[in-house]
């Protein structure tokens, strides 16, 4: 019983439609199965444990082999009565034999059979019991009393307002310091010093022209009178426009997005080319093209981008990935290195998309296909009329 008050929480409830389990996550990674806290059974029962999970495992496997054997031998799904009965025999032999522990998981099960939703808890002493609503689990008895004060609701509800009861009841188990984790961004150097909007990019952007060709407007100047030629002094510079250097940045990036794919021992993760993509635009916020040449400015990018990424790769490895004039760009790269960290006031540090827009799309795709593999995982079966 200490393991299941100790586990995480997990509350289940129901009404003559439906029933429902709502179990919290502490793992953020889809990669632990172990952390798991919601297993589908069989196509009519799921269960939700709290305690070991390793004991839960074992048994959620037993039950599905109940099942099984309930289809095969019967062709019809297994009632959760006959279930909950042949799981706490299984439940009961360790409490009859010596050098052996009892199963330390609580589990709640919750299915559809011709009687319609059932919740049923199943303690570790295998004593099941048919509730209405439970919780268990760490600081479950938040959840129990806000499903005692609105257990009359819970008659008349729809899956969607079933489901909303659910989640506010699972979230009084939280503590009270739980929050959105949001300061790491809000604190960020990414946000105060690199977060414009449109329009202050287009000024920076053509400011940065402006400056540049003023520059190479008075050094012209100064050649012509160094040369003593009886020139006219209106002559203009001829450079790029804003929009002109602009395209030239993006076409740079798509050439740094072929290079980057050319790393395949070692393939370098996402992150690397968004950290390096983002070094070069930073860059040319505050240098123009017309002073640097951003295939070199490309290339010292996605070498620092490599270190700032937690991903270091040693100079060689990385210039063996360029095609010509390697001892050239290995001694750019060197000398450029520090260059770049100065004119991104050594801000490194960016957040990229890559991580929750994969997240987004592991969540799509497991919906897509019926399983929820996300904070709760939902068990809605229509009653036999």
């Amino acid at each position: 019983m200490e393991a299941v008050k100790q586990g995480s929480a997990a509350v289940a409830l129901k009404n003559h439609d439906y029933a429902i389990i709502v179990a919290l996550k502490r793992a953020p990674s889809e990669l632990s199965s172990y952390q798991e806290k919601i297993i589908q059974i069989d196509d009519h029962v799921g269960v939700a444990i709290s305690g070991l999970t390793a004991d839960g495992r074992l048994l959620s496997r037993s039950m599905r082999r109940e099942c099984a054997d309930s289809r095969w031998a019967y062709d019809e799904p297994l009632p959760i009565s006959r279930l909950l009965f042949k799981i706490a025999l299984k439940m009961q032999v360790p409490t009859q034999r010596y050098g052996r522990r009892p199963f330390g998981v609580g589990m709640l099960v919750t299915g559809c059979d011709a009687l319609g939703p059932h919740v049923y808890y199943l303690c570790p002493s295998s004593n099941a019991y048919d509730c209405k609503c439970i919780a268990i689990g760490s600081r479950s008895q938040s959840a129990r009393t806000y499903l005692e004060r609105h257990l009359d609701e819970f008659k008349g509800s729809s899956l969607d307002d079933l489901i909303c009861h659910g989640l506010k009841a699972l979230n009084s188990t939280l503590p009270n310091e739980v929050s959105l984790n949001i300061k790491a961004y809000v604190t960020s150097t990414q946000f105060c010093n690199w977060h414009f909007s449109p329009s202050e990019l287009v000024n920076l952007r053509s400011d940065c022209n402006t400056t540049a060709l003023k520059r190479l407007q008075s050094i012209k100047e100064v050649e012509i009178k160094n040369t003593n030629e009886n020139v006219n002094n209106t002559l203009t510079v001829v450079g790029l426009d804003p929009d002109q250097e602009f395209k030239i940045i993006k076409h740079y990036v798509y050439l740094m997005k072929i290079l980057f794919d050319k790393f395949t021992t070692p393939q370098l993760p996402n992150e690397v080319y968004g950290f390096a993509a983002t070094y070069f635009k930073r860059f040319y916020l505050n240098h123009s093209v017309m002073d640097f040449y951003p295939r070199d400015i490309m290339l010292t990018c996605l070498y620092v981008a490599c270190k700032a990424a937690d991903f270091p790769i040693g100079l060689q490895t990385f210039i063996s990935h360029i095609p010509r004039n390697q001892e050239r760009y290995s001694y750019l790269v060197l000398n450029s290195e520090l260059f770049l960290m100065e004119s991104l006031g050594y801000d490194l540090w960016v957040y990229t998309p890559y991580q929750a827009l994969t997240g987004f799309v592991i969540d799509l795709v497991a919906y897509q296909v019926g399983n929820f593999y996300y904070f709760i995982y939902l068990i809605a079966l229509m009653s036999y009329q």
